[in-house]
């Protein structure tokens, strides 16, 4: 089989509400990476691989998966990416333009189609111009199921809003916590105790890590791949003339991974209420460097209510104080944190 071939097909743009990166890079693929991926999930590996099979690939209606922000996210990417490599037979991604102007991505199976989007995506454009029939929620692990329930009540809600009726909703989960489970999903592959699920989860974060994946779903990346680490090397003595350049996140160096935050000097010096920057990370072991753009605040100590005020206007671009009225510090950064939370 053609691996190239199979990933030169993974070409998709999607959305920009949706974020959703699968990778079209052979880089992430090749034979020593897969090994190592195989090294930082243990026997967890194969575990995630058959969950992936089954609730994203093996389906004999259209259907609509959700999958869950951030970790699940990115390991969806990488596993959907390495399964169509083993599977020549199927017809790949495409994508699917709704009349809104939103854009889709699916995976066709014997002429029917299963919708992949993140939790944060609207679902309503999908189930108001596609015969979706089921809807999968997935998650890598469930603690306590509470936060699985707050996403399907908000499909539920939807479905209700559009008088759409007969569309299942399933809760999926590759692991569950025996301890602390008080909702069970409807379908999970393991159930294992707090030092079980603790190990997978930080597993799963090497894997990010180790794989330069940027751990965010809100933000639009740039990714260089075949990135020489004498070439990055010269990169950052070269933004270190004119820029500040700080390395940070050393934890991770274990791994290959260089962390770097970068700041124009004129900024870093004046107290500004919104600091712009990027941040850099490169990775020695898949040779790739990916660039985020990165927002610092000033310190809740030193924020009062007008400077939230203007912080939420920003983001949002209402008139907060007109919103929210007269409100302590407290109120205002609850609010700002919310927020944060949505815009992930």
């Amino acid at each position: 089989m053609d691996c190239i071939s199979e990933i030169e097909k993974i070409n998709i743009e999607v959305a920009s509400q949706l974020n959703l990166r699968f990778s079209k890079n052979k880089y992430l693929y090749g034979k020593s990476i897969i090994e190592k991926v195989k090294d930082i999930l243990g026997m967890e590996f194969y575990g995630i691989l058959k969950f992936f099979e089954r609730e994203i690939f093996d389906f004999n209606e259209n259907k609509c998966t959700i999958l869950v922000t951030r970790r699940c996210l990115l390991l969806a990417e990488w596993f959907i990416g390495y399964i169509l490599i083993q599977k020549n037979e199927l017809e790949s991604i495409n994508d699917s333009n709704c009349d809104e102007g939103k854009s889709f991505p699916f995976i066709c199976v014997n002429g029917k189609k299963n919708y992949i989007i993140s939790d944060k995506a609207d679902i309503s454009y999908l189930l108001k111009n596609e015969e979706i029939v089921n809807v999968s929620i997935l998650d890598d692990i469930c603690i306590h199921g509470i936060s699985l329930r707050k996403i399907a009540s908000r499909i539920e809600d939807i479905l209700e809003d559009l008088n759409l009726e007969n569309i299942k909703i399933e809760r999926c989960v590759y692991m569950i916590s025996k301890e602390t489970i008080c909702e069970y999903p409807d379908r999970y592959s393991k159930i294992s105790l707090r030092a079980g699920w603790k190990n997978l989860s930080m597993r799963i974060l090497d894997f990010i890590n180790f794989l330069n994946l940027p751990y965010v779903s809100y933000l639009n990346s740039f990714t260089i791949s075949n990135f020489h680490e004498s070439d990055f090397k010269k990169l950052i003595e070269k933004l270190n003339e004119k820029l500040v350049c700080e390395e940070f996140d050393r934890a991770n160096n274990r791994l290959g991974k260089y962390s770097y935050f970068i700041i124009e000097k004129d900024v870093a010096l004046k107290q500004y209420e919104l600091m712009k920057c990027i941040r850099i990370y490169y990775n020695t072991k898949i040779k790739s460097i990916c660039i985020m753009p990165y927002v610092i605040l000033k310190s809740i100590e030193d924020l009062n209510s007008s400077d939230v005020q203007k912080i939420i206007s920003f983001y949002t671009g209402i008139d907060a104080s007109n919103i929210l009225g007269n409100r302590n510090i407290d109120f205002y950064y609850s609010f700002l944190t919310v927020l944060s939370d949505q815009q992930k």
